[in-house]
């Protein structure tokens, strides 16, 4: 079994060690340099679909003749052409429970809807995002108290169980399960911009907390403006009470 791993520096290192000599390359994202920089040993550089080193990047995956790939936290789109490449398909570690949470930044939509449940989804993938087939999906519950990062934790450690239970599948020679998705109940996230942090005080004590707790370092956080128009920014976790303190002395 050969794989070629497309990811990032948070979950490139465990999949590498997971899946040892059977990795025949790995891939990071042109468009995120800090997962570049992250990186240590050997590893391509995705250009974008436009550029001109593109057709030489397809050539490359193509002469290292992988059995499939395995692709978590990646943030750019698999072409049709490259998705061809791997006869036994090309499978994403998807951290949202699918079909509903399908886009960008669920991680932090979910807490921000103040969902109480959310997971990991690894399906088949297709050039559209996050609509091919289910193989294998798994449910945790979010707490009142987690924030980005604790959620994001628990996330990454079941998505690196569920890379080992394929692997195992497919070095068996078994066939993976798959389901077509209840395109019904599809619901897309927008990527976060940083204009979606704004704190609107006359929101609920709730759906502020949440806010503040979607967006704890080492994403940018929360942020508002006081009196003198000076922007404050909040990303560190604060509890409930603190949020509803925080509210009555901004609206006296």
């Amino acid at each position: 079994m050969r794989y070629v791993l497309f990811g990032d520096e948070s979950t490139l290192p465990a999949m590498q060690a997971l899946i040892g000599e059977a990795v025949a390359l790995v891939v990071v994202a042109g468009n995120r340099s800090q997962s570049q920089e992250a990186q240590h040993g050997s590893f391509i550089v995705q250009p974008s679909r436009k550029s001109h080193e593109y057709p030489d990047f397809l050539r490359l995956v193509r002469e290292f003749n992988p059995d499939a790939f395995l692709c978590f936290s990646y943030s750019m789109i698999l072409c049709q052409e490259l998705l061809n490449i791997p006869p036994l398909g090309a499978i994403n570690i998807h951290g949202g429970l699918l079909p509903h949470y399908r886009g960008a930044n669920v991680l932090n939509w979910v807490i921000i809807e103040g969902a109480t449940e959310t997971g990991v989804t690894a399906h088949y993938m297709t050039p559209s995002i996050d609509d091919g087939d289910i193989i294998l999906q798994e449910k945790i519950p979010i707490s009142s108290e987690d924030t980005a990062c604790t959620l994001k934790s628990r996330l990454d450690a079941l998505g690196i169980g569920m890379v080992d239970n394929i692997n195992t599948m497919l070095c068996s020679e078994r066939e993976l399960p798959r389901r077509a998705q209840d395109e019904e109940l599809a619901k897309y996230y927008k990527r976060r911009r940083p204009e979606d942090g704004l704190i609107d005080w006359d929101r609920s004590e709730q759906e502020i907390y949440n806010l503040v707790r979607a967006l704890v370092k080492p994403w940018p956080g929360a942020y508002y403006y006081d009196q003198d128009d000076v922007k404050v920014t909040i990303d560190q976790y604060l509890s409930i009470d603190e949020v509803c303190a925080m509210k009555q002395a901004i609206n006296g």
